[in-house]
């Protein structure tokens, strides 16, 4: 089961450990089916926490829906622990990654 030390402490604390360029998604999956990307966590009580949420695409894009003004579109969800059935933290590669490649020098040889 989900409990408050499960997504205050531990979850934070592995967020934390897989920093990295690209980012970390913190995906909710709820016992009904429903999942939600996490935004941020406004609070965390002893039977419930509040999330700010939007909902999950397959793909975890990085990009948040926007309204008509520009600003990021997303939920306040009041979500009691028990509802939780597992959490999904992914790292994700920057775009811009190195690609590995060896460089060669040809010098040309004369006869003789």
């Amino acid at each position: 089961m989900i409990d408050r030390p499960a997504l205050e402490q531990v979850a934070a604390r592995h967020v934390a450990s897989m920093q990295c360029a690209g980012g970390v998604s913190v995906l909710l999956h709820l016992h009904g089916g429903a999942r939600y990307t996490v935004r941020g966590f406004e609070e965390f009580l002893d039977g419930y926490c509040v999330a700010r949420v939007y909902p999950a695409d397959d793909d975890l894009e990085d990009v948040l829906p926007r309204d008509a003004s520009g600003a990021s579109i997303f939920d306040r969800l009041l979500l009691p622990y028990s509802a939780i059935s597992h959490v999904t933290l992914t790292a994700r590669e920057p775009e811009g990654r190195a690609t590995i490649g060896f460089h060669t020098q040809w010098t040309e040889r004369k006869p003789g």
